[in-house]
C-alpha cells in the first residue's frame, strides 16, 4: 500500500519515498558488510516491507551470510571448478558443491527466490547451485558430500519416494542452471559443472503433454539421477 500512496502523491513526496527507501537500502547494505549469521535478520530488518530489485539483492545475500557462505568461499569454489586439476581423481563439482551447500532445503529455497526476485542471473546461479549442493549433501546423503559417499549410495527412484523427490529437485534446478551457465560464453560453460549437466540430459526424451505430471517426474528424476551418477567419475 504505502508503495502506491507514494506513486499517486505530488511529486516532491514522491522524491521522499525513493530517498527514504535508499535510506534504508544503504543502512542494510552497511549492516551486512558486517553481518554474521545471528546478526543477520537485524539488517535485513532495516529493509522491511521495501520489495525492490536492490532489496532482494540484499535479502538474497543475506542468506548466504546466514549459511555462512563468504565471498572467500564463492571465489575458491569458483577458482576450484574452473581449475580441473588434472591430477584430482575427484569430480571437481564435489568440492564445488562442497562450498556451497546450506544445511536444508528450505534455506537453499529462500535463497533462490530472493536472488531469482534480484533480477541478478549471477545471484540466481549461486542460488541453485546451493540448492542442487543442498539436495545432494543432506536430503540424499545425510550431510557427507565425497566421492566415498556418493559411491556408496545409489538413489532408487522407483521403490523409494523420497529419493525420487530428491532426484526430481536435483533434475529441475540443473535444468535451470544450464540456460544461465552452459550456454556458449557462459561463466561455466567449460567446466565439469556444465559438463556433467550436459551429459545427464543425454538421451532423456522430453514429455510432449505439458499436462502429464508423472512424466515429467520421471523426466526431472532421470535427469537428477544421471547428475549425480556422473558426480562418481571424472573425465580427468
Amino acid at each position: 500500500m504505502k508503495k502506491w500512496l507514494c506513486v499517486l502523491a505530488v511529486s516532491s513526496v514522491f522524491i521522499g519515498c525513493e530517498e527514504k527507501e535508499d535510506d534504508q537500502i544503504y543502512s542494510a547494505q552497511i549492516c551486512l558488510n558486517s553481518a554474521t549469521a545471528g546478526t543477520v535478520d537485524a539488517c535485513l530488518a532495516k529493509i522491511s516491507g521495501v520489495s525492490s530489485a536492490r532489496a532482494f539483492v540484499l535479502r538474497c545475500s543475506a542468506e548466504f551470510i546466514r549459511a555462512n557462505i563468504t565471498t572467500s568461499t564463492i571465489v575458491t569454489a569458483i577458482e576450484n571448478i574452473e581449475d580441473n586439476d588434472a591430477g584430482n581423481t575427484e569430480d571437481p563439482t564435489i568440492e564445488f558443491y562442497n562450498q556451497f551447500s546450506f544445511t536444508s532445503t528450505a534455506s537453499a529455497d529462500t535463497a533462490v527466490n530472493y536472488c531469482s526476485a534480484s533480477g541478478s542471473e549471477g545471484l540466481k546461479l549461486l542460488a541453485l547451485s546451493a540448492k542442487t549442493a543442498t539436495v545432494i549433501k543432506y536430503d540424499i546423503l545425510g550431510g557427507t558430500l565425497d566421492l566415498n559417499a556418493l559411491t556408496n549410495y545409489t538413489p532408487d527412484p522407483d521403490n523409494n519416494s523420497t529419493d525420487k523427490a530428491n532426484l526430481i529437485s536435483i533434475g529441475e534446478t540443473i535444468l535451470d542452471i544450464a540456460p544461465i551457465a552452459c550456454n556458449q560464453g557462459d561463466s561455466l560453460q567449460k567446466t565439469e559443472v556444465c559438463d556433467n549437466i550436459n551429459r545427464a540430459k543425454e538421451g532423456v526424451t522430453v514429455p510432449t503433454d505439458p499436462n502429464d505430471q508423472a512424466a515429467w517426474d520421471n523426466y526431472y528424476s532421470q535427469i537428477g539421477e544421471n547428475f549425480y551418477n556422473n558426480m562418481k567419475t571424472s573425465d580427468n
